[in-house]
């Protein structure tokens, strides 16, 4: 204990070689004695997230490491740190951005983090270039104060952070030979959008028309759909970015008023900005190669049509079962389960169902081939499904927020 509390003081050190040694034999602690970590070690481990990048980065990493408890990371979370941690994650030159995402990808699992996230400003400076993020001032990242000073939605910030990583090479050898304009990839994003959109606020947010990053950065008025955003990246090579995407675009679906909109195409005006057209990027991951009559081909979404022989499913069954599960959330509404039916999307699930192996899926893709074959009734072309076929499709399976 005496030897942890040494080690906590000389985070304070002038000498950087001293603050590097101690923040490392710190990090020995944060894996195996969590609990010594109090209030006031967690400020110094927080002051040092803006120290040089050997030691921000052993900062950054313990505080990922004890936040998977509620008390502590309700000791990380304050306001400031808060800021300084969104505007860093959005600062497209902070090197330590990818374990800032995992941090706060623990903390949004707290409801009072989602508020804070949802409804959060960031200061920026507006100059001739790129807004520059004030707050995330670091010696891991560069700032440039000139410039007209305002402040940006958070939210918007994380995801154009969030788009603009999608882009970053994973190794070093794809690095030489690209020129990405983030230092990070931000994958650890998606699973914070995906904890957001277990709340009203961040579903809201998500499928309502709201200011883009750039016309935040370029002060126009121009909106569109976030999610619009992100549905692009549902055969992601990664798998942390596949599902956190997946979850984000199946809990936004339960905002029943948004599925004319999730379901219209980009070329249509829906709210006054083009539709988010999520059918295509959900029924993709579920495709392989087969071949369909020209009949069924020519009713799927265009991206689904003439696929390689290459076309692999998505791997990972959970996912698979995500996708699903929105496919039977559009399904509660009659606009919903006509769009699909009019897609073709029941020739996707019976050849997805041909060759799947997982139960759970199976299962669900029962309940959804079943939603959509079935002849609608004058009740039911009248009435949406009732709030609780909503939330449960038979007595046996729930569909709930991940």
């Amino acid at each position: 204990m005496s030897e942890f509390k040494e080690l906590v003081t000389f985070l304070r050190n002038e000498n950087p070689t001293i603050r590097q040694i101690a923040i490392q034999n710190l990090a020995g602690f944060s894996t195996t004695q969590k609990q010594l970590f109090d209030n006031q070690s967690i400020q110094e481990v927080k002051l040092s997230c803006r120290d040089k990048p050997a030691i921000a980065h052993d900062a950054f990493s313990i505080l990922v490491n004890i936040s998977d408890s509620v008390l502590t990371s309700n000791a990380i979370v304050t306001n400031d740190f808060m800021v300084f941690l969104t505007s860093y994650i959005a600062n497209p030159t902070a090197l330590l951005a990818d374990l800032a995402c995992m941090l706060l990808s623990n903390l949004s699992k707290l409801p009072n983090v989602i508020h804070t996230i949802c409804s959060q400003q960031i200061p920026v400076s507006l100059n001739n270039e790129e807004p520059s993020f004030i707050a995330s001032k670091s010696e891991s990242s560069t700032v440039q104060i000139e410039g007209q000073q305002t402040s940006f939605r958070a939210v918007p910030c994380l995801v154009e952070a969030f788009v603009q990583g999608a882009n970053k090479p994973e190794t070093a050898v794809e690095s030489a030979e690209a020129q990405a304009k983030r230092k990070s990839n931000c994958h650890f994003l998606g699973s914070v959008f995906a904890n957001i959109t277990t709340t009203q606020p961040g579903r809201e947010y998500f499928t309502s028309p709201s200011p883009s990053f750039e016309a935040l950065a370029n002060q126009t008025s121009d909106k569109e759909y976030p999610l619009a955003k992100l549905t692009a990246f549902t055969e992601h090579p990664n798998n942390i970015r596949r599902h956190g995407v997946a979850s984000t675009i199946k809990n936004s679906t339960f905002v029943k008023d948004a599925h004319r909109a999730l379901l219209a195409e980009d070329k249509e005006i829906i709210g006054g900005c083009s539709g988010v057209n999520m059918l295509p990027y959900v029924l993709l991951p579920l495709c392989g190669p087969e071949e369909f009559d020209i009949d069924e081909q020519e009713a799927l979404p265009e991206v689904c049509q003439l696929l390689p022989e290459t076309k692999k499913r998505e791997i990972d069954p959970s996912v698979r079962k995500t996708h699903i599960e929105t496919l039977l959330l559009l399904c509660t509404t009659l606009h919903g389960r006509e769009y699909l039916r009019s897609r073709n999307t029941y020739v996707v699930i019976k050849a997805a169902h041909a060759e799947e192996k997982d139960q759970q899926v199976i299962d669900e893709m029962i309940k959804l081939v079943n939603l959509i074959m079935r002849q609608e009734g004058e009740e039911t072309k009248i009435q949406e499904l009732s709030a609780k076929e909503s939330e449960m499709v038979d007595e046996d399976m729930m569909i709930e927020e991940v």
